[in-house]
């Protein structure tokens, strides 16, 4: 039995203290169901999933859904069955689907959207992994699929350890505006508050404007951004400032699944006036090893224009290859790991510290990434920060939305550099002055080999909103 299935047993059971005032709200449908109703159905939909699959061949179950409370409540289901689910996430495509059922054999996948390709997979024997519970499907910022199986005690175990550095508690309100495929939702978003007794309010991340309202009308006290939501709200002009008695609930907001820059994070507190959070983690460590707790004062945890990741939380432990303060690849030690990994090239096991390919540097506990390894950008006999010159530019030129660096990865020591810019006007002046801006900024280290002004619909993002750099160079290709 894992601790899920414990959990809805208490609830039908009488046995959980908060029954009776726990809720999940989907904003957008107006659904609202308590915590006891939510484990009935839980436990009826199982039965179901139980009599219609045990004891015979069976192709994947696929589970369409249109509405996010229906996702809560078959992810539920499908672990209190004792089977697999794997959250399809909207990048996959054909031949990553086919080869997670090849490998994996999964029993069932959801699916938020109408993904039409998933129904011609051929018919596949369901294998039930013992103690695996779910499979998780990221590529983030690699470009690499890669199967993540976890057992829901370990996503629960890693939400438990959040809650316990950010004193979630039964009279949260947990507003969720990320997608439920997501290993960040479906762990703090979802578990974390189901067994921390904290209701659950389901939303749509569709404008700032619609966001600070719903923070407003559901006296929200817990919610989670990603930079790019960050980004979209401190360039409002929506009357954004949610000081005073309009949002005198809402504790903080949790920010990760991609590094937030310093400048960002002053501009968030100065437009709302919230606190803010800093995480950081991968999936294959189940979601979050580090964590902030609220930050105070943002110069404290602020270097070399980067904002901390925090301290390791309870059952994670960091270790930096160099010096204190000294760059080096993050390794990773979590009691929370996933079981497996499976790629197109097979099977990657996790020892006791994972080299994450991250890179970064400590001060203290508090741990700084500084981007991907791979990444790292070579002049010369120096290496430079992609995030680090991000951010200087961003500080020294005005008028700017968004800036890409990235280089073409042609292995010699004087990398080719360049910088995509997104200005916040489209007038053919403000770009000459935006390139003029960012040579001058950028002479106290190098002279990039071209400077682009364009629009951000070209930068490959994942649906999480992380920056898919290693993507840049290829989609630009015509203007390099």
């Amino acid at each position: 039995m894992n601790l899920l299935t414990e959990y809805i047993d208490s609830v039908i059971e009488g046995r959980h203290p908060r029954s009776d005032v726990q809720v999940i709200h989907d904003i957008e449908t107006g659904e609202r169901v308590s915590i006891t109703d939510l484990a009935r159905m839980v436990v009826d939909k199982s039965e179901l999933l139980k009599s219609g699959l045990s004891g015979r061949s069976a192709r994947p179950v696929l589970i369409k859904l249109d509405k996010r409370l229906d996702y809560v409540v078959n992810f539920l289901s499908v672990i209190y069955a004792g089977f697999v689910a794997v959250p399809v996430a909207d990048e996959w495509n054909e031949l990553v689907a086919d080869a997670i059922m090849e490998r994996l054999n999964p029993v069932a996948l959801l699916v938020d959207s109408n993904v039409e390709y998933l129904d011609g997979i051929a018919e596949s024997v369901f294998v039930f992994m013992e103690d695996e519970n779910v499979v998780l499907h990221s590529s983030g910022t690699t470009n690499t699929p890669k199967s993540i199986i976890h057992s829901v005690d370990s996503m629960i175990g890693n939400a438990n350890a959040m809650s316990e550095r950010l004193s979630i508690t039964d009279k949260d309100r947990h507003l969720v505006v990320l997608p439920l495929n997501h290993a960040h939702a479906l762990g703090f978003g979802l578990l974390s508050s189901l067994m921390n007794g904290a209701s659950v309010y389901l939303g749509q991340f569709s404008t700032p404007a619609r966001w600070a309202s719903m923070v407003r009308e559901f006296g929200i006290t817990v919610t989670s951004l990603v930079p790019p939501m960050v980004s979209l709200i401190n360039q409002s002009k929506a009357g954004l400032t949610l000081e005073g008695d309009n949002i005198l609930d809402l504790r903080f907001v949790l920010i990760s699944s991609a590094a937030l820059p310093a400048s960002d994070a002053r501009k968030f507190l100065a437009s709302t006036g919230v606190p803010i959070v800093h995480g950081w983690g991968q999936s294959e460590l189940s979601n979050f090893v580090t964590c902030t707790g609220v930050i105070a004062d943002l110069d404290r945890v602020t270097k070399s224009s980067l904002l901390s990741v925090g301290a390791p939380i309870t059952g994670c432990s960091v270790d930096v290859e160099g010096k204190e303060s000294s760059p080096g690849e993050i390794k990773v030690s979590s009691l929370y790991a996933a079981k497996r990994i499976v790629t197109d090239k097979g099977e990657i096991s996790i020892s006791d510290y994972h080299n994450t390919g991250d890179l970064g540097f400590t001060d203290g506990p508090d741990l700084f990434v500084q981007g991907r390894n791979d990444d790292i950008i070579i002049k010369g006999s120096l290496k430079y920060s992609p995030l680090f010159l991000e951010e200087h530019i961003s500080d020294q030129v005005d008028s700017i939305k968004q800036v890409v660096v990235f280089s073409d990865k042609d292995g010699s020591p004087d990398q080719p550099v360049y910088v995509y810019v997104v200005p916040l006007s489209s007038q053919s002046d403000d770009a000459k002055k935006i390139q003029m801006g960012v040579r001058k900024a950028m002479a106290r280290y190098f002279i990039p080999n071209r400077i682009i002004v364009g629009d951000e619909e070209r930068i490959p993002m994942t649906h999480t909103g992380k920056l898919q750099r290693n993507k840049m160079t290829s989609i630009l290709r015509d203007q390099l």
